[in-house]
């Protein structure tokens, strides 16, 4: 009980940091209320420059990586070699957002901690980030 307590606790106090790279719009800001709702810290990314400014700046403690996002800017094998360091170095988990099964099934370099198959129901997205977050558990903040 006493775990389940403080990660209540870290994450009612909102210090878990998402970082969403997806380059809609309209989904990112989605994810902006639904996080936020959820008392998690939203922050995103819609270009490569900008990814790679959030996980220096921001330190996520949680990634949700758009495939698509990663195919329309970069081949995804180079925006797996930019983020891995940082998910190495901060133990980051990592899921995958995707239109494409066949996307979602080759993994590349990551593997993720969780998949979400596009259109998606909310509440499976917060399911899965919480399952993660749950497996992950709380961790010394990154800042």
């Amino acid at each position: 009980m006493p775990f389940q307590f403080a990660r209540f606790l870290y994450l009612a106090d909102g210090m878990f940091k998402i970082l969403v790279i997806e380059d809609n719009k309209d989904l990112r800001e989605l994810f902006a209320i639904l996080l936020k709702q959820n008392s998690f810290k939203f922050f995103s990314a819609s270009t490569k420059e900008e990814l790679l400014k959030e996980l220096r700046v921001g330190k996520p403690d949680l990634i949700l990586l758009d495939l698509d996002f990663a195919f329309i800017y970069d081949h995804i094998h180079n925006i797996c070699r930019e983020i891995m360091p940082h998910i190495k170095e901060f133990r980051t988990p990592i899921i995958f957002l995707s239109t494409d099964k066949k996307k979602l099934a080759n993994c590349y370099e990551i593997v993720p901690d969780a998949t979400i198959e596009k259109p998606f129901d909310i509440k499976v997205v917060m399911e899965k980030i919480r399952g993660v977050i749950t497996r992950q558990g709380p961790q010394e903040s990154n800042s």
